[in-house]
């Protein structure tokens, strides 16, 4: 629902590969096959695009990640049969299990403390909020626990993207276990979309309700039912109302006349001032950090539609 704008940086990248490298001996060599594996898939179906090796695969990001999965057609008769074969199912599934032990459990270390998998990764991207949801916080409370990621393209049927980084998505566990091997229109990584999520509220009525959209497509259906999550949150939306009845432009102009007027206090006293004492920070034009404000697309849609309100 909200993009992830940042990237992880390269030393992370790194680390995030030589950790993988490093957890056993048969790691890498499993994860070569599983390259030439599915090379082997897309040249069979005549398609140009190659992974070059195995660090290519756990860090291409989303738009190559994409290009890939589109490239390949896993219901083909010539897919099965590779996918299918004895050995090569024996080392997806083999490759496919290698996600809960690399970031369910801490690595082992001596000397420096270090941080486990998911921990880390999450920090790298600076991100505080599910990306699908908007509403729960994913930060690790500990080193022992630390936020879930759901597999974009689901690893029962793309075991090859099992750790592709760009494929993994920070979620809290509610999106991460509704979701399940569903797919879904949105990918937060995929950044170059043009389509925007976009909350549609009302003013408080009994018949008053949150309507998500994806482009101009309603969600009410949508697999993370995130339309009914969001029904209790009706009350946030009337809140802000309230407050845009209560502050409204006359109480401002007799707040401003008992300061001694426009021209004796300048322009400090500004719409956006009043805005963002009373709304906060999401009134600043500027405003999009939504991975660490828990509701803050939902409060920024619904403040934009009471902006429009003053001029209708």
């Amino acid at each position: 629902m909200i993009k992830i704008n940042s990237i992880y940086s390269k030393p992370e990248l790194n680390r995030y590969y030589n950790y993988i490298s490093s957890q056993n001996s048969r790691i890498h060599s499993t994860g070569t096959f599983v390259v030439n594996l599915l090379n082997k898939i897309l040249e069979k179906q005549n398609e140009s695009v190659r992974v070059k090796d195995f660090k290519t695969l756990l860090t291409m990001k989303f738009d190559e990640l994409e290009y890939l999965h589109d490239a390949i057609d896993i219901n083909s008769a010539i897919s099965k049969a590779i996918i299918n074969d004895e050995e090569n199912s024996k080392k997806l599934n083999t490759f496919r299990n290698y996600y809960n032990r690399f970031f369910t459990t801490k690595p082992e270390c001596s000397g420096n403390e270090i941080k486990k998998n998911n921990i880390s990764l999450i920090q790298d991207l600076g991100i505080t909020v599910c990306p699908y949801c908007n509403r729960n916080y994913i930060n690790s409370r500990d080193d022992k626990s630390g936020c879930e990621f759901d597999h974009y393209y689901n690893k029962k049927n793309y075991p090859f993207f099992a750790l592709s980084l760009y494929n993994l998505i920070p979620s809290c566990s509610t999106c991460n276990r509704i979701k399940t091997d569903e797919s879904y229109d949105f990918c937060p990584f995929k950044v170059n979309s043009d389509e925007e999520v976009m909350f549609k509220v009302y003013p408080p009525s009994k018949s008053s309700k949150i309507q998500l959209y994806f482009g101009d497509k309603s969600q009410k259906n949508n697999v993370l039912k995130l339309e009914d999550a969001y029904e209790i949150h009706e009350k946030d939306v009337a809140e802000m109302f309230l407050k845009e009845e209560k502050y409204c432009k006359e109480y401002r102009d007799d707040l401003i006349s008992l300061l001694g007027g426009r021209d004796n206090i300048g322009i400090d006293f500004s719409e956006e001032f009043f805005d963002c004492m009373i709304f906060g920070e999401i009134a600043n034009d500027g405003f999009d950090d939504y991975l660490n404000h828990s509701l803050s697309k939902l409060k920024k849609d619904t403040y934009n539609y009471i902006v429009r309100l003053r001029v209708e």
